[in-house]
């Protein structure tokens, strides 16, 4: 069976028409069904893949001139619904199947192709360059229809091969993050320019303990519930949702999760713990400082499982902490992310040394970095023009690496030879290496 392709737009219904069936041969597969002989379709990822949707798919009677069956030739119809969630540029098998007296039989196979429809698509995070940019940059190669379909693959990819390159995002964002401090009560951001710097916490304390206290239970953990991931971009971002409660007993281990809602404080969420039961028990800070009445969604120390049954060692539940606020911090130079927090000493529960503080050194006895979490806005709304031209500039390179053809280093004609160039085996040409090294930060 010969394989058509045929071509949809994300999002958007695409009908077709006297699709014809052959027969081995290749002829068409004139006076072999019945009207009795029904269709159906599915599309797929091919091999083994699970269908991902069934379009619509009957005899095409040409308004009422032919029956279809009789001349082999059907309609289908792809719904927009159905290839909103499909892949851009991808490409998916289409099987059409007719069955007839109970049998059922595979008559005819094609590749969909969905194409992004304009403005429907927006890479998550940005590209560091445009599609058209890129395009015209590459345009010299004489692109074939198959590598532009796959150039905006190309420009992420080469967007996140020079992030990587450069330790640095260049789009401009907001960002929540933890930064060690040194002796010297510095920290470094790890992204610049740093355009504000919205809150700086430090001082961890105790807000709300969780346990399960009882004989029967072996061992037990809790948790945050979250969305997003550590690299997620916007709404991606992972975020705390609730707590979740793990535990076993005689053999059996369960799991519920205590959601978070809106508005919640530390000390409610400890009620909705405590009304679990099996055990478990919560106890929300009630000093005079109130950290029980703070929102749940400042509640860290929740993406490291602790161990709250009486088993574990030490056995003081699983505790979850809030980050006071830092005053009297300075941002020395938004180019380099240097931000001046102070030095204290090892709980924070003193006096800084730097701006409006006394000067006191760290405690020996800390085990631990001292830390703190950043909420700050860094980034350009523009991205750099020379970021531009080799984020342009890999991309080409990217689509030379995927060619069946490798450039040579040298060849001979006598008892033939040939040396592959050095560059394709690099994933970064030397020219992109050296014209991004001014842009790089680099970390001690």
């Amino acid at each position: 069976m010969a394989m058509q392709e045929l071509y949809a737009y994300q999002g958007f219904t695409k009908n077709y028409q006297a699709l014809q069936i052959n027969n081995n041969d290749g002829l068409p597969a004139t006076g072999i069904y019945t009207s009795g002989s029904t269709l159906s379709a599915t599309v797929g990822e091919g091999q083994n893949q699970a269908s991902l949707f069934s379009p619509t798919v009957s005899w095409y009677t040409a308004n009422s001139t032919q029956t279809g069956y009789g001349q082999g030739q059907f309609s289908i119809s792809f719904a927009g619904s159905a290839t909103t969630s499909l892949n851009p540029a991808g490409e998916y098998y289409v099987y059409v199947s007719q069955t007839t007296s109970g049998v059922s039989s595979l008559v005819w196979m094609g590749r969909l192709k969905i194409l992004a429809t304009p403005g429907s698509v927006s890479p998550q995070p940005p590209d560091l360059c445009t599609y058209d940019f890129a395009e015209a940059y590459c345009s010299s190669g004489n692109l074939t229809d198959t590598q532009r379909d796959n150039l905006p693959y190309f420009v992420t990819a080469a967007s996140n091969a020079i992030r990587i390159r450069t330790n640095r995002n260049f789009d401009l964002r907001t960002y929540v993050k933890k930064f060690d401090v040194t002796i010297y009560g510095i920290a470094r951001l790890d992204q610049i320019p740093i355009q504000q710097i919205l809150r700086v916490q430090g001082p961890q304390q105790l807000a709300l303990t969780i346990s399960n206290n009882s004989q029967s239970v072996q061992f037990a953990q809790a948790y945050f519930a979250y969305t997003g991931t550590v690299d997620g971009y916007g709404s991606n971002i992972q975020t705390a949702t609730g707590i979740t409660l793990n535990w076993a007993s005689s053999g059996t281990i369960t799991n519920t999760t205590v959601s978070f809602t809106a508005g919640e404080t530390i000390s409610t969420l400890a009620s909705a713990i405590n009304a679990v039961g099996s055990g478990w028990s919560a106890v929300a800070d009630s000093s005079p400082s109130g950290y029980g009445n703070w929102p749940v969604t400042e509640l860290d120390g929740g993406y490291v499982g602790q161990g709250a049954a009486l088993s574990a060692l030490p056995s003081i539940g699983a505790n979850f902490y809030v980050l006071s606020d830092l005053s009297n911090t300075v941002l020395d130079d938004p180019w380099r992310g240097f931000l001046s927090v102070g030095r204290q000493l090892g709980n924070f529960n003193a006096s800084q040394w730097g701006p409006g503080g006394n000067e006191l050194w760290d405690t020996p006895s800390r085990t631990t970095p001292q830390q703190v979490k950043v909420t700050f806005a860094a980034g350009q709304s523009t991205i750099p023009q020379e970021i531009q031209v080799q984020c342009a500039e890999l991309t080409k390179w990217k689509i030379e690496l995927s060619k069946n053809e490798k450039i040579l280093a040298s060849e001979r004609a006598a008892d033939y030879q040939y040396a592959i160039a050095k560059e394709m085996i690099q994933n970064m040409p030397k020219n992109v290496q050296q014209a991004l090294a001014p842009f790089t930060v680099h970390y001690a």
